[in-house]
């Protein structure tokens, strides 16, 4: 699976805080409706290429967060750095029409702190949005926050490196690839190898995991007053069909679509039944809102 388009999207960049943003312009540049999308943990703007190039019709920013891709890292970071930041975001390149914000996995986390701090924004759609704190009792959550803390424990170098090892990225792509599909399997781990070992600061993905770990979209849900839709996949193992539902709950504003046969990475594996999904959540926004 590769890019889809021939076009290449603008960079630009914008200092929030002392820190140099990157981000990247796709689709129609001088259409009404903007969106923002914000990607996961360890990622970057790479990771939704495929779901902005699909909603070509509208104006899609994708920046890569503080500290991850090629932006800057906080110089001071805090629990809500990233929320002010994302407020500050959204003032910069809202020009005109509606503004929708969407989020993966990490990013839906961001995403609903900044909406309980009134983001204005018209819409929002969180993908595999962290429904619960990691559980206390899984083995593999449990494996997971060892592997952080003994990176953090390391010195710099060596905590970098155990951060970047390519045989435990691989590991966690394995865990979370769901598709049947060998040639989006083999991209998926390529998309992975390339961009989630690209590390620049220990402290930032230590201080980024330490909100995974103790914050949930389920804290901020009910203060959701904005159309919202969640889309997410049958195969989650890091957040269920079931956890979802009970956040889709806290909330008459947010609407649930599960899709089937896939996981955590719905952004890889089904760009195009989420695109789909997103263009009909804001057609039917249009015709009855």
């Amino acid at each position: 699976m590769l890019s889809s388009s021939s076009i290449l999207p603008q960079k630009d960049s914008v200092t929030i805080f002392q820190t140099k943003t990157y981000y990247w312009t796709y689709g129609n540049p001088h259409a009404d409706t903007t969106l923002v999308l914000i990607h996961g943990f360890r990622g970057d703007h790479h990771g939704l290429e495929l779901i902005a190039e699909a909603l070509n019709e509208y104006r899609v920013i994708v920046p890569d967060l503080p500290g991850f891709g090629l932006s800057e890292p906080f110089v001071e970071h805090h629990n809500h750095a990233y929320t002010h930041w994302l407020q500050q975001f959204i003032l910069h390149i809202h020009n005109q029409g509606k503004v929708i914000i969407f989020g993966h996995s990490f990013g839906t986390l961001i995403v609903s702190a900044a909406l309980a701090l009134s983001l204005p924004v018209d819409q929002v759609i969180l993908v595999n949005p962290l429904a619960e704190t990691l559980p206390r009792y899984n083995p593999i959550a449990q494996l997971t926050v060892f592997y952080y803390w003994l990176a953090g424990i390391l010195p710099e170098r060596s905590g970098l490196n155990l951060l970047q090892s390519k045989f435990i990225v691989k590991a966690m792509s394995k865990a979370m690839i769901k598709t049947k599909n060998k040639k989006v399997k083999k991209w998926i781990h390529g998309q992975h190898d390339q961009h989630f070992t690209n590390i620049a600061s220990k402290k930032t993905i230590l201080h980024t995991f330490q909100m995974i770990k103790n914050h949930s979209v389920s804290q901020y849900a009910k203060d959701i007053s904005t159309p919202c839709l969640i889309i997410a996949a049958e195969k989650d193992n890091i957040s269920s069909p079931s956890k979802q539902r009970k956040l889709a709950n806290l909330s008459p504003n947010i609407k649930l679509h599960i899709i089937p046969s896939y996981g955590h990475l719905l952004h890889y594996e089904a760009p195009e039944a989420v695109a789909k999904k997103i263009k009909d959540f804001l057609e039917e926004s249009t015709h009855y809102g």
